[in-house]
C-alpha cells in the first residue's frame, strides 16, 4: 500500500507498507506493524481517519496556531506517522522525533531529517542534558491516576526538559460521559470539589497539575468528546478552553488520504517492508 497523508498547511508525509489482503483478521496490538495495520484498517473503512483520527489532528492545529513562531526546537516523545510531528514542524533541523515502534521509525525518517529521529523507550527516554522549546507526547491513555502512576516519570521527564511548551493529550475526559461517578472520583484523587462541569473539571486540573509541577501553567485546552489536549507555559495566563465539534473540524479538515501519484517514486530501500 502507498499513500500521502497530506495535511491541510501543505505539508504531507509519505507513506509505503506491505500489502495487507487479511484486514478482517487485523487486530489492534497483533504482530502486523503498526503502519500496516493502521493503513489496512482504513482501507477497510475511513470512518476513523476521517472520525477521531482528524479530530485529534485538528485539535493539534488549534495548538499550534497559538504558539507559531514562538518556538525552534521540537521533541515528539511518541512520533507514531509524524502527523503531529508535521503540524509542530517549526525547523525541521530542530524537529526531533522518537519512537519504538520499527515501522514507525522507517516513516519518520523517511519523512523526517533521519538523524533526528531515535529509538527509546519514551518511559525511559535517556534525557541527559538536552532540552527543547516545545516536548510533545500524543499519549492515547493519559488520565490523572497514571499522570501520578505509571506516567510520573515520563511526565516529569518532559516538564524537566521543556523550556517553553508542555503538550499532552489526556483522557480524563472520556470518563466523564459517566456522570456523577466520575467527577466524583476525580475530586477524591484531586483532593478538591468543584462543579461537575468540562469548566469546572477543566479549572480543578489546572490547579491539581500546579501541585505537581510548580514552574508550569496549564494555559490551554483544546478538547472534543474523546480528548483533551493540553498545552503548559511558564507563564501564568488565564485558561482557555475550547470545544471542538465534528462540523468545526469538517469545516477546516486537518488531513486527507491520498492515493500516491504515479509520477511519484520511492528509492528502493524505502520503509516497511517487514
Amino acid at each position: 500500500m502507498e499513500c500521502i497523508f497530506q495535511l491541510r498547511d501543505g505539508k504531507q508525509i509519505r507513506v509505503r507498507t506491505r500489502d495487507t489482503d487479511d484486514v478482517e483478521n487485523l487486530e489492534w496490538g497483533s504482530a502486523v506493524p503498526y503502519v500496516q495495520e493502521f493503513l489496512a484498517k482504513n482501507r477497510k473503512s475511513t470512518s476513523f481517519f476521517y472520525g477521531e483520527f482528524s479530530m485529534r489532528l485538528y485539535c493539534f492545529f488549534q495548538l499550534q496556531g497559538e504558539i507559531a513562531g514562538t518556538y525552534e526546537s521540537f521533541m515528539d516523545m511518541l512520533g507514531g506517522l509524524g502527523c503531529t510531528g508535521k503540524i509542530f514542524e517549526e525547523d525541521p533541523a530542530q524537529t526531533f522525533l522518537n519512537d519504538l515502534d520499527d515501522s514507525c521509525l522507517d516513516i519518520l525518517r523517511a519523512n523526517f531529517i533521519p538523524e533526528c529521529v531515535v529509538k527509546h523507550d519514551a518511559c525511559h527516554f535517556p534525557w541527559e542534558d538536552q532540552s527543547y522549546d516545545l516536548v510533545l507526547s500524543d499519549f492515547n491513555n493519559l488520565t490523572l491516576p497514571r499522570a501520578v502512576g505509571e506516567y510520573q516519570d515520563f511526565l516529569t521527564g518532559m516538564f524537566d526538559h521543556a523550556d517553553k511548551y508542555v503538550i499532552i493529550t489526556e483522557c480524563s475526559i472520556f470518563h466523564l460521559k459517566y456522570g456523577e461517578r466520575s467527577y466524583e472520583n476525580y475530586e477524591r484523587l484531586m483532593g478538591v470539589s468543584f462543579p461537575h462541569t468540562h469548566e469546572g473539571f477543566f479549572i480543578a486540573v489546572r490547579d491539581w497539575y500546579r501541585t505537581l509541577y510548580p514552574d508550569w501553567w496549564l494555559t490551554n485546552i483544546e478538547y472534543f468528546s474523546a480528548s483533551a489536549y493540553f498545552m503548559f507555559r511558564k507563564e501564568d495566563r488565564p485558561l482557555r478552553t475550547r470545544y471542538n465539534s465534528r462540523d468545526d473540524m469538517e469545516a477546516n479538515r486537518p488531513i486527507r488520504l491520498d492515493p500516491v501519484p504515479s509520477e511519484l517514486t520511492f528509492p528502493d530501500d524505502y520503509i516497511g517492508q517487514s
